[in-house]
């Protein structure tokens, strides 16, 4: 019994645990959440990841909430209707906001978008507004996180919340970032590591 439940000492406990193999994501959906996982959180855990070339993934800056919110809408319109689908936010507050920037729009699109709470994120057919802390544990075929300026990327416990959301997505994830927290030092370093890149909304031809 004793092997099965080893005793773990004091001065060990409430580390961080890291995963050596991530299953869930296609390969450059690994690579980004082991870059985040490594610049932000410290692991230098050997993974079947590194050492294979980067490709750093696209951050979308903007200044307005409303330009990025109808960016998203473009780009949730092209995703199947059968793909589970949520966007992630580091709060409550936060998933509301974005939620009530985008609900109506996408009504009238069809596309039913809920506030979401553990519970109703097995619901297949809607588009999932949650905060981080519901989706832990979860998957789903693509994940959006409207803004990392929400996230409090100087503390362990933002960082962390970052890493679950980008951790979520099995085939596609959507990066935004407000233009007031560029400067920050957390988004600096994953910038200079080569983690992600950022190209602001309006260098995109919008569609008609």
């Amino acid at each position: 019994m004793r092997n099965l439940f080893p005793f773990v000492p004091r001065s060990s406990r409430n580390q961080l645990v890291f995963l050596d193999h991530n299953f869930r994501q296609r390969e450059n959906l690994r690579i980004l959440s082991a870059g985040i996982r490594s610049v932000l959180q410290g692991d230098a855990t050997p993974t079947e990841d590194r050492g294979k070339e980067k490709r750093a993934a696209t951050v979308h800056t903007f200044k307005s909430q409303t330009a990025m919110a109808q960016f998203v809408l473009q780009r949730l319109l092209t995703v199947d209707a059968f793909a589970t689908v949520a966007v992630i936010l580091p709060s409550e507050a936060a998933a509301r906001c974005w939620y009530d920037l985008l609900n109506e729009d996408l009504s009238a699109y069809h596309r039913p978008a809920l506030l979401s709470h553990r519970d109703d994120l097995t619901r297949r057919n809607d588009i999932h507004f949650t905060e981080v802390v519901e989706a832990k544990g979860l998957e789903f075929d693509v994940v959006i996180i409207p803004d990392l300026a929400m996230f409090e990327l100087e503390t362990a416990v933002g960082c962390n919340q970052l890493y679950v959301a980008i951790s979520r997505p099995r085939h596609a994830l959507l990066l935004g970032c407000s233009n007031r927290s560029l400067e920050d030092e957390p988004l600096r370093r994953l910038q200079t590591k080569g983690v992600v890149r950022v190209i602001p909304l309006s260098e995109h031809a919008w569609p008609g």
